[in-house]
């Protein structure tokens, strides 16, 4: 959701006013550009394809904390030697071991030194086994090991959504449409390792309303240097290299009912809620696919796509058994292509009460995945995380 702070405004202006932007990229261009249609409306497949056939499920982790406090979700996992794993809703970031132990909470809610007053995202840098929080209502980034003690903070002059560091200790901030006098008009920052800003990238115009509660996405693609870009409401995909250049894009296919009004945001209000066909802000993207989710018909559906052959399988090409809809999205990618996604007791609750004939054929056809989900289906425990591994043919 997009937060402004007003209140900081005047204070926002009076620190950009002692940096200097070294340059602004041109705006994103698909002239002469390689971009794959993907199809999402018509089965791919005349035969159902069986969820078995498609995800191989390696473990459940049910993540346990100390009786004292409570998780409502995962919305970002990092994983090494332990899990990192940030729960934005209560801004805790919890550490467990390989075995969903609990370890240690990585800094607490605050105004004092070491302490934020929200977690909007979070990175860890393997290399010097310390953990970056960037809080939207300190405008800062917190620095901590991996042992949770705490080392620095820096102030940040401009309003963001995520960040990713570098593996050349560049700092790329995603504005999401939050304009400050740092930003301006652009939804990417680049900064050095000494937070001086070295460029701004994804430019849009002053139509955008960021009081809109949807988001575009900026992220890494696993295993890579390349990142990816959505806008809001989007039917496309950006590949960007590590010079920030368009490399490629995935173009979705929803059959004239995407979204046409670009940055005019506030027209939403005026569309036919049947015209709003879009992907997801949640987009994994690695070597081989592009897994996410997209709004069409009213409803979301999920949907894998084979980077190469640009083919795609979505909810309406697999047997209806529930374990596509549990998986979703994954939240990270680690060694021997093993996805870690996560599940909501919440979550998991609500997708037993909306299609209970999908719940008692996930119940038959996968009782390990099943029992392990026990203590999430009736009452009110910790998310659990799913390791699995995906695969798709080329034909598919």
């Amino acid at each position: 959701m997009k937060n402004k702070y007003f209140i900081l405004i005047l204070t926002l202006l009076a620190f950009s006013c002692q940096k200097k932007t070294i340059g602004i990229s041109p705006k994103l261009s698909i002239e002469d550009k390689s971009i794959s249609k993907i199809n999402t409306t018509n089965p791919n497949s005349d035969v159902l394809i069986d969820t078995e056939d498609i995800f191989e499920i390696l473990d459940v982790i049910q993540l346990e904390t100390e009786e004292d406090f409570f998780m409502a979700s995962c919305d970002k996992v990092f994983f090494d030697e332990n899990f990192f794993v940030l729960d934005k809703k209560f801004s805790n970031l919890l550490v467990f071991d390989s075995n969903g132990k609990f370890v240690r909470k990585i800094g607490k809610l605050g105004r004092g030194p070491g302490e934020y007053q929200s977690i909007n995202d979070i990175q860890i840098d393997k290399a010097s086994k310390t953990i970056l929080i960037y809080s939207l209502e300190d405008l800062s980034l917190f620095k901590y090991n991996y042992e949770g003690e705490f080392i620095e903070k820096q102030r940040l002059d401009f309003f963001a959504d995520t960040f990713i560091k570098t593996l050349d200790n560049r700092y790329l901030f995603y504005t999401n449409y939050n304009t400050s006098a740092e930003s301006e008009f652009n939804n990417l920052l680049i900064l050095d390792s000494d937070f001086r800003v070295l460029g701004k990238h994804l430019s849009y115009n002053k139509d955008a309303n960021a009081a809109v509660s949807f988001s575009g996405t900026f992220r890494d693609v696993a295993n890579s240097n390349d990142y990816l870009f959505s806008n809001a409401l989007s039917d496309t995909i950006w590949i960007l290299n590590n010079k920030l250049e368009v490399s490629h894009a995935y173009k979705l296919n929803f059959n004239g009912k995407e979204w046409k009004n670009g940055f005019d945001f506030l027209k939403l209000y005026q569309a036919n809620i049947d015209e709003l066909n879009y992907i997801s802000n949640n987009i994994f993207i690695d070597h081989n696919l592009i897994i996410t989710s997209i709004m069409q018909n009213r409803r979301w559906k999920n949907i894998i796509i084979n980077r190469e052959s640009t083919n795609s399988i979505t909810e309406n090409d697999v047997t209806q058994d529930l374990l596509f809809k549990i998986i979703k999205t994954p939240l990270n990618l680690e060694a021997n292509d093993i996805y870690i996604s996560a599940i909501s007791a919440n979550s998991y609750q609500a997708l037993i009460r909306t299609h209970p004939e999908e719940f008692m054929i996930f119940k038959q056809k996968f009782p390990r995945v099943y029992n392990a989900l026990e203590q999430i289906e009736t009452t009110d425990n910790n998310p659990a995380l799913i390791k699995f591994k995906i695969t798709i043919d080329e034909t598919n």
